[in-house]
C-alpha cells in the first residue's frame, strides 16, 4: 500500500483502517481486509493519525506538526508545538541553562485523549548558535595552549577564522549515573536541562488552543506514548534512558494525562520537570523501553527490548512499582552493543538517535559557533565506504567521529576499539528506504539520462554504488565539502549542507546550489528540471 507505513487508526463509523505513510500518503482500507479503498498524497513525512468522528489528524514526524484534514484529505488547519524561549531552571539544585530558544521537532509519538484533545510527545532542539570549541575553517590550533586567551594550562585553545584565540575547558565523558553532568559541547548534562535537544509534551485541545509543557530532564528518546482510559496519566517509553529508567508518567487535572505534572499551568514558565522531583510522577521498569500502551481497565503494558518482555503495572501504580506480570516474548534476546551506543543517552542529555532517529535524520539545520550551519547528515544508505565523515571531511574514520561527538561534544565515556566496530557493523545494518517513485516512470527515465550525461557532468562527483566519489569539492556553496551520497535523498530535506533548499527543486537555483560549479544545469528547461529531480525521487 505504500514504501513506508508510519501510524494507523480504526475508524469505527466508517469500519476502515486509515494508514500514514513516511512518503506522504494516506491510505483508508477496509477493515475486513481487501484492496485499499482509498489513497490519497497529503504531505512527505507523515507519522500519526488520529480519527476522531468525523474528523481526521495526521502529524508529520520532523517538523513536529499537528494537521487537519477535509473529507477528500486535504490539509485543512495546521498547528504546532510553541517555542520555549529564556532560561530553563533544573529541579537539580537549581542549575540553570543559558538563554536560549527551543523549537519543535521529532514528533516520536501523537496520541488522542477521551476528552478529545490530542497529546504529542515530541523533542525540542535549540535554534540558538552551539558552541563546541572547534578550530576555525583554517584548521590550525594555537601554539600558545592554555596561555593564549588567558586559559588555564589545560584548556584546549584555538585560532578563530578572524585571527583571534579561542580558549575552551577540555571537554571529557560526563559523570557516571543520572541525571548526569557533562562538559561536552552539545550540553552540560541529563540533569541540568541544558541539553540542545529536550523533551516535551503538547497538547492539542480541539479548538485551537495548544499547550506545551516544559522540558522534561532525562527523558532521552521519547519513542512511545500513551494515555489511560480515564485520560488522568500519560506514559511515554524512553529508549535513551539511564539504566534505572525506563518511562515517566504523571496526572493532570484537566483530563489529558502530562508527565509528572499535576496541573501544566502550576509549572513556572522556565523550570524543567524531572522524574522524582517535587512534581508528581516517576520512573519504573528495566530495560530499554520501546513501547507502551493502556489496557481498557487502565493497567499499564511496557514492551521491553533488552530483555524482550512485556510488564503489566496496575493501575495508578507510582515509581517503584513491581509489575503484576512480567511475560517473556520468546525467542533468543540479542543484544546488540552498537545499537546500544546509539540509542542511549551519552551523559549530555542527548544520544546519537536523538539527531538521527531511525538512523536517518531531524531534518534540522544546526548552527555551530566558528563552523557555521551544518545540516544533519543520514546514515540508512550505511556510512562504510563513505569516509572521510562529515560536511568538512574532517574526520577520517568513525572511530574519530566517537572520539570527537560521542564523546567530547555528548559527554559520553570513551570506547573502546570493538565498541565502535560493533557500531559501525550496527549502523550497516540499517535498510534504505523504498524509492518514492518507481525506477520506469518516464519522467526519471529522463532526468536519468540527463544525470548521467556529460553535458551535465552529475556523474563527475555522485558516482558508484553510493553515488558518491568521497571527495571534499568546492562546488559554489559557501567552501569545500563532502560529496554526499545521493541515496534516499528525497526523503532528506531540507537541501545542502546550510539547509537552504526546502525541495529539490530548489537545490538547482544558483542562489543556494552553486550555479553551473554545481553540475551544469543553467542550460536545462524547467521541465528537464522536473525529470532530473524525478530521477532523483528513484534513488
Amino acid at each position: 500500500m505504500c514504501g513506508v507505513p508510519s501510524g494507523l487508526a480504526y475508524d469505527s463509523a466508517a469500519d476502515t483502517v486509515l494508514v500514514a505513510c513516511q512518503g506522504g500518503e494516506l491510505v483508508t482500507l477496509p477493515a475486513a481486509g481487501g484492496d485499499a479503498l482509498r489513497t490519497v498524497n497529503v504531505e512527505q513525512d507523515l507519522r500519526d493519525v488520529i480519527v476522531q468522528g468525523e474528523r481526521v489528524f495526521v502529524s508529520s514526524f520532523k517538523r513536529a506538526e499537528l494537521l487537519e484534514l477535509d473529507a477528500q484529505g486535504a490539509i485543512i488547519t495546521r498547528e504546532e508545538p510553541s517555542d520555549l524561549t529564556g532560561v530553563f531552571l533544573s529541579p537539580f539544585a537549581g542549575i540553570e541553562s543559558p538563554d536560549r530558544t527551543l523549537e519543535a521537532a521529532v514528533a516520536w509519538r501523537t496520541v488522542a485523549s477521551p476528552s478529545g484533545a490530542i497529546s504529542m510527545v515530541h523533542q525540542r532542539a535549540q535554534l540558538d548558535e552551539i558552541d563546541i570549541g572547534l578550530p576555525g575553517h583554517d584548521g590550525t590550533v594555537a601554539a600558545e595552549e592554555g596561555a593564549a586567551g588567558g586559559g588555564s594550562p589545560d584548556d584546549e585553545c584555538f585560532v578563530n577564522e578572524d585571527g583571534t584565540t579561542s580558549c575552551v575547558a577540555p571537554r571529557g565523558p560526563s559523570t557516571p549515573g543520572f541525571p548526569g553532568d557533562s562538559g561536552g559541547g552539545y550540553g552540560a548534562g541529563g540533569g541540568s536541562c541544558t541539553s540542545i535537544v529536550e523533551t516535551s509534551v503538547t497538547t492539542f485541545g480541539g479548538d485551537g488552543t495548544v499547550k506545551s509543557g516544559p522540558p522534561v530532564v532525562g527523558a532521552v528518546l521519547p519513542v512511545d506514548g500513551a494515555i489511560s482510559p480515564d485520560g488522568r496519566y500519560m506514559a511515554i517509553a524512553v529508549a535513551g534512558a539511564f539504566e534505572d529508567q525506563t518511562f515517566f508518567f504523571g496526572s493532570s487535572s484537566e483530563g489529558m494525562g502530562v508527565i509528572m505534572v499535576d496541573q501544566m499551568a502550576e509549572i513556572p514558565a522556565g523550570e524543567c520537570v524531572v522524574a522524582g522531583s517535587s512534581h508528581p510522577g516517576g520512573m519504573i521498569g528495566s530495560g530499554q523501553s520501546v513501547a507502551v500502551a493502556f489496557d481498557s481497565a487502565g493497567a499499564l503494558v511496557v514492551q521491553t527490548r533488552d530483555p524482550n518482555r512485556l510488564r503489566i503495572y496496575e493501575a495508578g501504580c507510582a515509581a517503584g512499582c513491581v509489575p503484576m506480570l512480567d511475560i517473556s516474548l520468546g525467542g533468543e534476546a540479542r543484544r546488540d552493543t552498537g545499537h546500544d551506543l546509539f540509542h542511549a543517552n551519552a551523559g549530555g542529555g542527548l544520544a546519537c538517535a536523538s539527531c538521527h532517529p531511525g538512523g536517518g535524520d531531524d531534518g534540522r539545520t544546526w548552527h555551530f559557533k566558528n563552523l557555521g550551519p551544518r545540516r544533519t547528515q543520514l546514515f540508512t544508505m550505511g556510512i562504510k565506504g563513505t569516509e572521510p565523515l562529515h560536511w568538512d571531511g574532517d574526520l577520517p574514520t568513525l572511530s574519530e567521529l566517537v572520539g570527537e561527538v560521542f564523546v567530547r561534544r555528548m559527554g559520553g565515556a570513551p570506547q573502546t576499539q570493538a565498541r565502535v566496530e560493533a557500531m559501525d557493523s550496527w549502523m550497516n545494518t540499517l535498510q534504505v528506504l523504498p524509492a518514492l517513485r518507481a525506477h520506469d516512470d518516464p519522467a526519471a527515465q529522463r532526468g536519468k539520462e540527463l544525470f548521467e550525461s556529460s553535458e551535465v557532468e552529475c556523474t563527475t562527483c555522485h558516482v558508484g554504488e553510493k553515488l558518491t566519489n568521497n571527495k571534499t569539492v568546492d562546488v559554489g556553496t559557501g567552501g569545500a565539502f563532502q560529496v554526499p551520497s545521493l541515496i534516499n535523498v528525497a526523503y532528506h530535506q531540507p537541501f545542502i549542507h546550510t539547509g537552504c533548499a526546502q525541495t529539490l527543486r530548489q537545490r538547482f537555483d544558483a542562489d543556494c546550489g552553486g550555479g553551473d560549479l554545481h553540475g551544469k544545469t543553467s542550460q536545462l528547461s524547467p521541465d528537464q528540471i522536473d525529470d532530473l529531480v524525478a530521477y532523483l525521487e528513484t534513488l
